[in-house]
């Protein structure tokens, strides 16, 4: 699942989260704490707007969500040993972003069984349907 992270320059003068937030983010006297979500639980103006508060965050998404390029960057370039991970730079709205994207061994063979399931069960409707005509 790749991560993104970012972090803006913190504001010139003191103001807390956004307010849909604040009940999760509470004042620490010396600094701020770094938000950890799912990309689920955050708009991307909820994101924006941390960032413009000073806040650093770090949004879980999966690749299914990803644009095709960043796909098609993630495919050749991320290496396919466990645990190998490759961060891309990115811009997120106006501000620096990072995509880290790690690769599991596990979790592509749990992906390629229910793949391959769905492959076989769509080949038996088909035989059903022929056969029946």
């Amino acid at each position: 699942m790749p991560r993104q992270t970012g972090c803006s320059r913190a504001c010139s003068h003191s103001h807390g989260p956004p307010s849909h937030l604040s009940r999760w983010i509470w004042p620490t006297p010396r600094t701020k704490p770094v938000i950890v979500a799912d990309a689920a639980m955050l708009s991307k103006d909820n994101i924006l707007e941390l960032g413009a508060r000073g806040y650093r965050y770090v949004v879980g998404a999966r690749l299914a969500n990803a644009g095709s390029l960043l796909i098609e960057k993630i495919d050749t370039q991320l290496p396919r040993i466990d645990t190998a991970s490759v961060r891309f730079d990115e811009k997120y709205g106006d501000k620096k972003a990072a995509t880290v994207c790690e690769y599991s061994q596990n979790r592509y063979k749990k992906d390629r069984r229910g793949f391959d399931k769905q492959v076989k069960r769509a080949l038996l409707e088909t035989l059903k349907l022929e056969f029946r005509h």
